[in-house]
């Protein structure tokens, strides 16, 4: 009797839980689908123009931190990269 009690008990925790996760899920799709709409306000040339010859350089951060205006943190830390062409 003790099993069958806890198993009711449990379902209704979980069908409980669900109730809650669910309008977090559709408010999240519904941000998601927002974001996914957006036009990029960079658009690719019509003609693009093309490099001749050969590209040269780099581009290199070392230890580079970000933080947006009023934060408390950082939002990138100590990031180091280097991009080559």
């Amino acid at each position: 009797f003790m099993q069958y009690a806890m198993q009711i008990i449990f379902s209704f925790l979980m069908l409980s839980a669900m109730f809650i996760l669910i309008p977090r899920a559709s408010v999240s799709a519904q941000r998601i689908d927002e974001v996914l709409k957006v036009e990029p306000a960079i658009k690719d040339p019509e003609n693009p123009r093309h490099f001749q010859g050969e590209i040269k350089g780099t581009v290199e951060f070392k230890n580079v931190s970000f933080r947006y205006l009023g934060a408390e943190e950082d939002a990138i830390k100590n990031i180091s990269f280097k991009a080559l062409p």
